[in-house]
């Protein structure tokens, strides 16, 4: 256990005493470069989710919330657009759901990336 030295002003003579104990183990710092990619991600999060895609000053605990009760949102409109179109409530089961929605992020994230074609000449 370390010590900590310290001068007692009434009598001028040296004491110790124990460093002070911790409850909680320290938790492994991160890099500046893991903390600035956590930020950029958040940021992107906050990009996606309209309520608070314009503000400046959001808390990462805005963030998920917002973007939780957005997925939400989605989620309702996303059944309510299948149930409008003939699909009943049977016929959406949740594995259903769940691939629908797989292969449409898909579908937009191979949107998204760069075209590796070549163009012939």
């Amino acid at each position: 256990m370390k010590k900590l030295k310290y001068s007692c002003k009434n009598n001028g003579r040296s004491m110790f005493s124990p460093a002070p104990v911790s409850l909680y183990p320290k938790k492994d710092k991160l890099s500046s470069t893991e903390k600035k990619q956590i930020q950029t991600e958040y940021g992107q999060l906050q990009e996606m989710v309209p309520t608070i895609a314009n503000r400046r000053r959001v808390t990462k605990r805005q963030v998920v919330r917002e973007a939780t009760l957005y997925i939400d949102q989605l989620h309702s409109e996303l059944l309510e657009k299948l149930h409008h179109n003939g699909f009943s409530d049977f016929d959406m089961n949740l594995n259903s759901l769940n691939n629908l929605v797989i292969n449409l992020m898909q579908n937009n994230l191979d949107l998204n990336k760069p075209s590796n074609t070549l163009v012939n000449k």
